[in-house]
């Protein structure tokens, strides 16, 4: 009987071809099927735009705050001297015609909240899905040439995965009144600035002093009332005020400076408001003072001047493992 011949099994290449086209249909379902179930995880929003977003609104936006009057809620964005149960939102901008220009005073009214959980739910970490943050603020001081930290929030842990932003900004650390003194005519030894047209809002009175015509010193500042009727009173130093040479505060008095130099006179608001005080003297042991009195507010010839410096703000985002 002849031998039958079967023609129709496989060779070795069609099969070599058929395990290569299941396990490149393996492997693709394998890599696709865990992304199926992305949407659902904690973890699947962007961090990169999560923190994106956090420091635009605090860079950009001067906050909120609620009050009532007559039962009518009303809104401010000078948060920082408010009670926390009445803040909305923070924002660390001056204004929102300066965005990326930070209040100093707000930003140490964000320092000074002790919850992390307040600050997480006022910046908008705290909604459907939580996330952990962390906040610095490095500045610039080129006056005193250092850079100062003037924010660091931080909680103990981090998560693994973490996003960083940072954003260029200018810190405005509050307005000066600058006193030009070369060769002012009739040089004084007293420098005589009027309050009276302060608004009584506690922020310090800032007296900056430069380009001295010769050798000067900062001996006392005193204050009062009346310049007719009431005899000066000295401020008590470090307690009441203190001055800054070039940047850097100065131990003790009196404070000795040059035509190069650069003094600042910083009275302390509360004090200026607790007192009432309406005329401050800057009293130097040289005639080295313009002779004329000078209107911290308005004068027309020594301007009242915003004094910014350059800083880095640095946000980190991380998502909330224990939510």
């Amino acid at each position: 009987m002849p031998l039958s011949r079967d023609d129709t099994g496989q060779s070795n290449i069609d099969f070599l071809f058929g395990l290569a086209v299941f396990l490149m249909a393996f492997l693709y379902v394998f890599t696709f099927i865990p992304g199926l179930f992305v949407p659902y995880q904690a973890s699947a929003v962007d961090l990169s735009s999560v923190a994106y977003k956090t420091g635009a609104i605090l860079v950009e936006d001067p906050g909120w705050y609620i009050y009532t009057v007559d039962g009518v809620e009303m809104g401010n964005p000078a948060w920082e001297n408010q009670p926390l149960t009445q803040l909305a939102r923070i924002g660390l901008a001056e204004d929102k015609l300066s965005p990326n220009v930070l209040s100093l005073d707000k930003v140490r009214a964000l320092g000074d909240i002790s919850s992390y959980e307040v600050i997480r739910d006022r910046i908008g970490l705290a909604g459907t899905l939580t996330y952990n943050f962390s906040l610095s603020l490095l500045m610039n001081d080129t006056l005193a040439n250092r850079r100062v930290e003037l924010l660091n929030i931080t909680p103990v842990f981090k998560g693994d995965s973490v996003e960083y932003m940072e954003r260029n900004v200018m810190v405005d650390t509050g307005r000066q009144l600058f006193v030009d003194c070369y060769n002012p005519g009739m040089p004084n030894a007293a420098l005589h600035v009027r309050l009276n047209e302060v608004p009584a809002n506690g922020r310090n009175v800032t007296i900056r002093v430069f380009n001295a015509s010769g050798p000067g010193n900062i001996k006392s500042v005193l204050w009062q009332i009346d310049p007719v009727l009431d005899t000066p009173v000295p401020l008590i130093y470090r307690n009441q005020f203190i001055v800054r040479k070039n940047g850097r505060d100065v131990p003790v008095l009196p404070a000795s400076f040059g035509a190069g130099d650069l003094v600042e006179v910083v009275v302390y608001g509360d004090e200026v408001s607790d007192l009432g005080m309406e005329y401050l003297w800057v009293v130097s042991a040289m005639n080295v003072f313009p002779v004329t009195e000078i209107s911290y507010y308005n004068d027309p010839t020594f301007r009242l001047r915003e004094v910014c410096y350059p800083g880095v703000f640095m946000v980190e985002v991380w998502a909330n493992e224990y939510i």
